[in-house]
């Protein structure tokens, strides 16, 4: 397991009636996890395996105090006992228990809660040409204790036409179901002054009514691979993804608080299952064997969407990994990437946005194997400037930029 502790000091600001005051908001969080997994093969064409996995985690902040556990339990088999056919099929069990310390900011209708999931898929790539056509159909069938019960199937065919040529297209249904928060919470999200709209002060609310349901998503794709020899591959996918029952937030609800001590008017707003969005893009992928001791890895990916209403993707990235072998027992791997500018959800701005701009970064791997089973790595990250921003969270913590670091690491199979 692992038993990890970070510590950021923020300066965040929380509102409470009339008063407004600024907190050393000291963000506390520890965890460990265990996982075991046993793979077992019966003959040429049956194999199965067997997952078990727990998570603890704790996190205490100014706004808010919480512990989760989670236990996973999954099972998967393969079967191609029948000819032309290849199944897949599995079934998965996960229970998990948080408890929360609320505060003014957010509240629970349930303070603790134990929710349980089940799910089960399966899944058959058929042979309807050999050696050039092959249909994959399955679903996925899930319970959970939000939404019910949600299915999201999928189709896939792949086409042969040379031996050095792949074309594949799918279309498959996926689901988000929804957080606790947008189950049970309430959110005070700001607080604004008296202003010639509203002589009293404003409480901003963000609250479930119990009736949000699942997101969806109906994704399409289209792929190329081609394979010019042994040292070099290339593929190209395409994609356009169609987003419906997205989270958005209803009319305000008005609310005069008029008793004492703080006569305030509250603004309530209820999460909501009435937008929708599209997004497009494409990704271009490249593999070369340059030499025995070098190869190189090049990707690039361009994404477009209509959704306005949401924090923004970076509509380009680029990778370039180069991995040289500098002894059998000794490798060296460069990875630099390039992200394009994009913008986040931040309440806390005037606009509700906060911009990231573009950023160039470089990671260093060093690995010796002293012997087949141990191998130790130091790892330098971000290694071109001091700090960059990635990535911000939605509310009341103030962006933070991910440093240049090392670390090392330690690992041994058995």
């Amino acid at each position: 397991g692992n038993n990890i502790k970070t510590v950021a000091v923020l300066q965040n600001t929380i509102i409470q009636g009339s008063h407004m005051y600024l907190v050393d908001d000291k963000t506390e969080v520890s965890g460990g996890h265990l996982l075991g997994r046993w793979h077992r093969i019966f003959s040429k064409t049956s194999e199965m395996t067997f997952q078990a996995y727990y998570d603890r985690t704790s996190r205490t902040e100014a706004y808010l105090a919480q512990e989760l556990e989670v236990f996973d339990l999954d099972f998967q088999h393969r079967w191609r006992g029948i000819q032309k056919h290849d199944i897949i099929w599995g079934a998965r069990y996960r229970y998990s228990k948080d408890d929360f310390v609320p505060s003014y900011v957010v509240t629970f209708d349930q303070e603790s809660r134990n929710d349980e999931l089940y799910s089960f898929f399966v899944q058959d790539e058929i042979t309807l040409v050999d050696d050039r056509l092959w249909l994959t159909l399955g679903s996925k069938f899930e319970h959970n204790d939000y939404t019910g019960t949600e299915i999201q199937p999928s189709g896939r065919l792949l086409w042969i036409p040379k031996h050095n040529h792949r074309l594949w297209t799918s279309i498959s249904r996926a689901v988000r179901t929804p957080s606790r928060l947008e189950s049970d919470g309430l959110l005070v999200t700001a607080v604004m002054p008296p202003s010639a709209e509203s002589l009293l002060p404003v409480e901003v609310l963000f609250a479930s009514d119990q009736t949000f349901d699942s997101e969806n998503l109906t994704a399409y794709e289209v792929g190329y691979r081609f394979i010019t020899d042994r040292n070099l591959s290339i593929d190209l996918t395409a994609f356009y993804n169609d987003y419906d029952e997205l989270r958005s937030v209803s009319e305000p609800t008005i609310i005069p608080q008029l008793l004492p001590p703080t006569p305030h008017v509250e603004s309530l707003y209820y999460f909501v299952n009435d937008s929708q969005a599209r997004s497009y893009g494409l990704e271009l992928a490249l593999a070369y064997q340059v030499t025995d001791w070098l190869q190189v890895d090049l990707g690039y990916s361009y994404i477009n969407s209509d959704a306005d209403f949401l924090a923004e993707e970076p509509t380009h990235q680029v990778s370039l990994r180069s991995a040289f072998k500098i002894r059998d027992d000794l490798d060296l791997d460069v990875w630099l990437r390039y992200v394009d500018k994009t913008r986040s959800l931040f309440t806390t701005n005037e606009d509700g946005y906060y911009e990231i701009d573009e950023y160039l970064a470089c990671d260093i791997r060093l690995a010796w194997r002293p012997t087949e089973k141990l191998e130790l790595s130091l790892v330098g990250q971000n290694l071109l400037d001091g700090g960059h921003l990635e990535f911000v969270q939605e509310k009341f913590t103030f962006p933070t930029e991910l440093p240049r670091g090392v670390y090392g690491k330690v690992s041994y199979k058995f």
